[in-house]
């Protein structure tokens, strides 16, 4: 069995596990093909038992096994690629906004319109971006926040941030604004972190998050870039279930291929037994 493993459509590898044989062929019908090809039938016998049998329905749900691992691994791989390429782009959407920011501090007569432009790009940007004040209430809200959370700007704007969080968080995340308020240290501004965020249904999901600082008039606000991540955590469970059903299947295999082992050590010393030479050789006795 065989697949081919992809990454964003490009071809990188294929996969091969094994060689089987369809049970239904028996040794009759191989002595049969060994004499109508001209082959050495003790040789061919032995190349033919030396080969595990498999059902067609077991070798068709092997394949299948394989050709769904392949696909996670394929799509792994390209939400990895992918995710790097959102840590970049993230990482310049900061820049800017940091950069915006700063301009906005230099001239009371440039922010209307320095504040027009930076809108536009939170509401147009793939992640949710959400602000808070030094309270902790939340002052802005993009599309993909109300997107990703359920909730409105209406019905967002003016809420304390813990209401995207779930309980077992809250006091973490007030502790850390008070600290960060009062000049202290800085645990989670500046890093990606992955955390768990709470929708308008209650339902809870899982989330990378980055926080910048930034201040105007000399008040501090944060802006939280969060990304939803729960279809690449069902991937990866999806990838461990498959590389799991993947050992089960290799363990038995293996079992098999030393069950062979055994008998053809047992016909040998019934040879021996009987005063005849070995049928196998030792290289067919022992485990490779």
């Amino acid at each position: 069995a065989g697949a081919s493993i992809t990454v964003g459509g490009q071809h990188i590898a294929n996969w091969l596990i094994g060689q089987v044989r369809d049970e239904t062929q028996t040794e009759e019908k191989m002595r049969a093909c060994a004499h109508e090809i001209g082959a050495d039938e003790a040789a061919f016998m032995e190349a033919f038992q030396a080969v595990p049998a498999m059902s067609h329905a077991k070798f068709e749900q092997i394949a299948r096994s394989l050709f769904t691992l392949s696909r996670q691994l394929s799509a792994t791989a390209y939400q990895n690629v992918q995710q790097a390429r959102y840590i970049t782009e993230r990482k310049q959407a900061e820049a800017i906004i940091k950069r915006q920011m700063e301009d906005l501090q230099q001239t009371k007569a440039a922010l209307a319109a320095r504040e027009a432009r930076y809108a536009s790009m939170v509401r147009s940007i793939g992640d949710a971006i959400i602000s808070s004040d030094h309270f902790g209430n939340i002052v802005g809200w993009n599309n993909a926040a109300e997107r990703i959370f359920g909730y409105t700007e209406t019905e967002i704007l003016g809420q304390p941030l813990t209401v995207l969080m779930p309980d077992h968080h809250r006091d973490n995340h007030l502790a850390g604004m008070a600290r960060v308020v009062a000049g202290g240290e800085k645990h989670v501004i500046g890093k990606i972190v992955e955390l768990t965020g709470v929708r308008k249904g209650g339902a809870e999901f899982p989330l990378n998050l980055s926080l910048s600082e930034w201040q105007v008039d000399g008040q501090m606000f944060i802006t939280a870039v969060i990304r939803d991540i729960s279809i690449r955590k069902k991937a990866q469970a999806d990838l461990l279930k498959n590389l799991e059903e993947l050992r089960r299947w290799q363990q038995a295999t293996l079992g098999r291929e030393n069950r062979v082992l055994e008998l053809k050590k047992e016909v040998n010393l019934l040879r021996a037994q009987l005063g005849q030479p070995p049928h196998y050789s030792s290289a067919d006795t022992n485990p490779s």
